[in-house]
């Protein structure tokens, strides 16, 4: 590897259980708060809030207000996007662990 400053920065990301959790939720295409909380059973309202208000500080998701429908939903980023690919290749490793 020719530096460790981009890897420290993916890690920052994806160190915790939890925002693991959230991001395989979006990337699965959930990305209302009360579908991510089912899939997150074990988390709470609060823990699940503080989970996405960090990847929107960090840019990796916007969070989006409809009018028109009253509903707030989640939404990647183009920088948010390229998680899309690490999940699926962690996912394919955890099989063969």
């Amino acid at each position: 590897m020719r530096n460790m400053a981009g890897l420290s920065k993916a890690i920052e990301i994806t160190s915790s259980k939890r925002r693991m959790q959230v991001l395989c939720c979006l990337v699965a295409g959930q990305s209302r708060f009360n579908e991510m909380k089912k899939s997150c059973a074990e988390m709470s309202s609060t823990e699940l809030a503080r989970v996405l208000t960090f990847l929107i500080d960090k840019n990796i998701i916007i969070k989006m207000r409809s009018v028109r429908y009253d509903t707030i939903a989640y939404k990647l980023t183009k920088k948010g996007e390229g998680v899309a690919n690490v999940l699926r290749a962690l996912e394919e490793w955890g099989y063969v662990l």
